[in-house]
């Protein structure tokens, strides 16, 4: 007011969208109640309408669609655990964002991976790399997207910061992490005709140290002599990686 130059302005609003350029469908000044003269005491309100499809406009932000984790399964090292998360639209992403995992009481990073990840589809990925990373039953945590620095936007010239907070942590169960099946062998009795009253010993081996616990009953092993089911039961090793079983022949066994 005052002057020859009068500014107009417009906040872009979330949701506006105009990829093509805007327009000015009319080519007037709304007074609004309000008045304008100049000094004869009126202004013609009309003017030419400038040319505006080069100014774009991009007022929405990307947001999550879904986040899955990885399938029920048993991993072990070098194997990896991926959680995937598909944007609304296209994004860009610098730095690491990372989401972390709660894996048996300890945390660890799923940081993102360019080369698994599309422009709609990030992969954040933890590799199993310490046989420290133990988990036995199958559910862990999952915590919400870290930029760690960079940042996740939508295409330029608007790069618009994704909305995180519509990222929901998937549920992960059946999980196994470094549960390998163990190995059972025959390590006493079994080389020679057992008797009545003999020892038959069976070592079941892990690859991590196990805790047995006997307080409503104990482990065993299923057997079959002659046809018929015996049970080798449960002896020691709690605590150690190798468990031991035995059977005693009785009357009347005979295979």
């Amino acid at each position: 007011s005052g002057t020859t130059a009068l500014r107009f302005q417009y906040e872009v609003q979330a949701g506006d969208e105009d990829p093509n350029g805007i327009a000015m469908p009319a080519a007037a000044i709304a007074l609004n109640g309000g008045s304008m003269t100049d000094a004869a005491g009126d202004v013609v309100l009309t003017f030419a309408a400038p040319v505006l499809t080069a100014v774009l406009v991009d007022g929405v932000v990307p947001t999550v669609i879904s986040a899955v984790g990885p399938a029920p399964g048993s991993y072990g090292n070098t194997d990896n655990l991926d959680i995937t998360v598909t944007f609304s639209e296209a994004v860009t992403v610098t730095g690491t964002p990372t989401i972390p995992l709660s894996i048996g009481g300890q945390v660890r990073n799923a940081d993102y991976n360019a080369g698994a990840s599309s422009s709609t589809v990030l992969v954040f990925r933890y590799t199993i790399a310490s046989t420290t990373d133990v988990f036995a039953n199958g559910t862990f945590n999952v915590g919400d997207i870290n930029l760690n620095g960079g940042t996740i936007q939508d295409a330029a010239p608007a790069s618009n910061d994704a909305d995180l907070t519509t990222f929901a942590a998937p549920t992960i169960t059946g999980v196994l992490i470094n549960r390998t099946e163990p190995t059972v062998t025959v390590t006493g009795g079994g080389a020679t005709t057992n008797n009545v009253g003999d020892i038959i010993e069976f070592t079941a081996t892990y690859p991590q140290a196990v805790t047995v616990d006997t307080t409503n009953g104990s482990p065993t092993i299923a057997i079959s002599v002659g046809g018929t089911t015996q049970q080798a039961t449960y002896v020691a090793g709690s605590g150690t990686t190798a468990l031991r079983f035995q059977y005693e022949v009785q009357a009347g066994d005979e295979d």
